[in-house]
């Protein structure tokens, strides 16, 4: 599973998600929408572990990566 707690990420002065908090089981398909610049893009570096968030955490069956790239570990959830 994996687990978004508390995420939080700004770029420059402009806040793009702050408390953002979910989960996604093995086998769900989750969609993320939004205009350009509302930080699609941001989350999925900071899930892959490609950018840091400035708050938060990301974990992947329970075990945190902050800051380590999840590689062939979520290429099945994307």
């Amino acid at each position: 599973m994996l687990t978004i707690e508390n995420l939080a990420f700004s770029f420059r002065k402009l806040q793009l998600f702050s408390n953002l908090s979910f989960s996604v089981k093995a086998g769900e398909l989750v969609v993320i929408v939004g205009p350009n610049g509302s930080g699609k893009s941001t989350l999925m570096s900071i899930i892959t572990g490609a950018r840091d968030p400035d708050s938060g955490q990301v974990s992947y069956s329970g075990s945190v990566f902050p800051g380590e790239y999840l590689g062939a570990e979520c290429n099945h959830l994307f």
